[in-house]
């Protein structure tokens, strides 16, 4: 059977963008944009964290040393970068969307808008997504800047202004989105 491009049945943990599993970095200039919008300090937590990731955040939880932010205490107020595990997600934007009750978090997501974690955390919740005009180039655990993921990828906020804000910085940096705002 074939499918429409992003249209196919969930992928298994084991299918990426170019290269093998979930170990994708978010570029610089999305982490300088995020840093652009006008928040002290910048990016407090990190609970998806890894070696080799370019996210300069205050608190980190470090997957690979045995962290999971999943159920780990998350420590610090401020703005939390959350790039999960792409295999995944469902639990991490339900994460995700509780802790944006107390502070602003951004998540940077497979664009699966039609799936139910969807629908009950981000179009059931008032969310804005954020849409990148093209495909985000991730950051490989090598370091170097690779292929485009096999989906589409948006960021989802829970705070509208923090959401105008990060499309502008997006867009000063050549990364053009469009805000979607979620009327409830």
């Amino acid at each position: 059977m074939t499918y429409l491009p992003g249209m196919g049945p969930p992928a298994p943990a084991t299918d990426s963008h170019d290269g093998d599993g979930d170990e994708w970095y978010t570029p610089r200039a999305v982490l300088e944009a995020v840093a652009a919008v006008g928040l002290t300090g910048g990016i407090d937590l990190d609970p998806c964290w890894a070696p080799g990731s370019l996210v300069q955040a205050r608190h980190r939880i470090d997957v690979r040393a045995g962290g999971d932010g999943l159920r780990d205490e998350w420590p610090g107020a401020g703005i939390v970068w959350c790039n999960p595990p792409y295999s995944d997600v469902a639990p991490w934007m339900a994460r995700c969307r509780a802790a944006a009750a107390t502070r602003q978090v951004v998540m940077l997501v497979p664009m699966r808008p039609e799936t139910a974690h969807w629908h009950a955390h981000v179009w059931g919740a008032g969310a804005s997504v954020l849409i990148p005009r093209g495909r985000i180039q991730f950051v490989g655990a090598d370091g170097r800047t690779h292929g485009s993921g096999m989906v589409a990828t948006g960021f989802v906020l829970w705070h509208r202004g923090l959401a105008l804000a990060l499309g502008v910085a997006l867009e000063r940096r050549r990364i053009g989105a469009v805000v979607v705002e979620v009327v409830r």
